[in-house]
């Protein structure tokens, strides 16, 4: 960086802030746009999946949806004003990490098709490709997670299960065993058979 440039303005800590200043000039309220716009050098979806992990992680609400030319804008409510970054979750390996954005991106998202979900998920760290998206809902299906709602053409629209939706943490997928673990209730579910067990280890 050549010397008397700026740094852009990025990261939970900025974010967090941004969304803490906007929301009390608005009586709790903002949106993606409010903090994308007060944030230079950085991409929309990096803004998005901080603002769905807020709100998996039960920080903010949706408060209000608006539609207009086949686009939709959320606005949020924000819950918790504490001045100190809320954690989040820091994941280091690098397919859970995705995988913990694409859980959070369902979460938030009331239905969505793979392409939608990708969007949603991905950040300028980690972006999230539709086959990465697509294998992990391929999972999700078949542990009973996540339904088909129906088909336009040949694209799919997808629904997480409310009764699934168990809280913040990505449910892990082991390949070997077939199976896939819950870690907000400690359930496990065997593909094989789609037995399910109690507290898993």
């Amino acid at each position: 960086m050549k010397q008397g440039q700026s740094s852009p303005l990025s990261g939970g800590k900025h974010y967090w802030a941004t969304i803490r200043k906007v929301a009390g000039e608005r009586g709790g309220l903002f949106t993606v746009n409010d903090v994308f716009g007060l944030t230079g050098g950085v991409t929309r979806p990096a803004v998005t999946n901080y603002v769905l992990a807020l709100l998996a992680d039960g920080h903010v609400e949706v408060a209000a949806t608006r539609h207009w030319g086949g686009r939709c804008e959320k606005t949020y409510r924000l819950l918790r004003r504490e001045a100190v970054e809320p954690e989040l979750g820091r994941l280091h390996n690098r397919q859970a990490v995705r995988r913990q954005q694409l859980w959070r991106a369902m979460r938030a998202l009331q239905s969505f098709t793979i392409r939608e979900l990708a969007c949603a998920a991905s950040t300028e760290e980690a972006p999230i490709s539709d086959g990465v998206a697509q294998n992990y809902l391929w999972w999700l299906r078949r542990a009973g997670y996540v339904a088909l709602l129906g088909r336009k053409g040949t694209v799919g629209h997808y629904q997480l299960l409310r009764r699934k939706n168990t809280g913040p943490f990505a449910p892990i997928v082991r390949h070997r065993e077939q199976t896939i673990v819950d870690r907000n209730n400690g359930e496990s579910v065997n593909l094989n058979g789609l037995q399910t067990k109690g507290w898993a280890a």
